[in-house]
């Protein structure tokens, strides 16, 4: 049996990712804007420098986002809480005193600042063969998929939008039925493996899957041509199903 996202042909995709940028429009939230100003702030659009040797060249890359230099701690944390807390949450989170849902937050931040400079920008991505560096691989190998580590792989997810995949209370049971795999780095490596299935199946270039997530559609403010990093459209296709 195949795994869900080669599952699914490409319209099957999209309609389940405009769905979710539907619903985005009428959450208080706004987490399609939030992510979108997060792309701008924190991210470079830049040339793809993998040779020829790279597997993401099977997939007609020519661009990755890659982390900006030298981003404050600050700023991260700023984009952390808009586009993965509650906006009714964001005092408490903020004053490390959050309860129920966001209890797990304050302590990830306090975890990450005290990492941040030891987890460098990738200059690759999910579907490149050297999709993930010795430290952010030590530390995804570190905890398993849970209620209890939503945070950590938000995290993971909000440094390298092009790589890892973020879970919530209502998609992390649905990742771990179909990928099933002792930490968060099994479940990376098993999501990439059928994301890479998909492509080939379906004859799919890298910018044609970052194409399916249009929520320019509903969020008229976010630019358009501003293609999708590929972990956050996963991280919305496993929110909606």
């Amino acid at each position: 049996m195949p795994f869900i996202i080669s599952a699914f042909d490409s319209m099957t995709l999209k309609s389940i990712l405009r769905v979710s940028n539907y619903w985005g429009k009428a959450n208080r939230n706004q987490y399609p804007l939030a992510f979108s100003k997060a792309l701008d702030d924190l991210y470079d659009w830049v040339p793809c420098k993998c040779d020829n040797h790279c597997s993401c060249k099977q997939f007609a890359c020519t661009h990755h986002y890659i982390r900006k230099p030298d981003i404050p701690f600050d700023l991260a944390e700023t984009h952390f809480i808009s586009c993965y807390i509650d906006k009714n949450k964001h005092n408490e989170v903020l004053r490390g005193e959050a309860k129920g849902r966001c209890e797990k937050a304050p302590d990830a931040i306090s975890t990450f600042e005290s990492m941040y400079d030891k987890l460098p920008a990738l200059e690759t991505h999910l579907l490149c063969t050297n999709w993930c560096n010795k430290e952010f691989q030590e530390y995804a190998k570190s905890f398993k998929v849970n209620s209890s580590t939503i945070y950590k792989a938000k995290w993971l997810s909000l440094l390298q939008l092009d790589t890892f995949v973020a879970y919530d209370t209502a998609s992390f049971r649905l990742l771990l039925r179909e990928y099933r795999g002792l930490t968060y780095y099994d479940l990376m490596s098993s999501i990439r493996s059928d994301l890479i299935n998909h492509m080939i199946k379906y004859s799919i270039s890298i910018l044609s899957f970052r194409e399916y997530d249009n929520p320019q559609e509903f969020h008229h403010t976010i630019p358009m041509g501003q293609y999708r990093p590929i972990g956050n459209i996963i991280d919305k296709l496993f929110l909606t199903l």
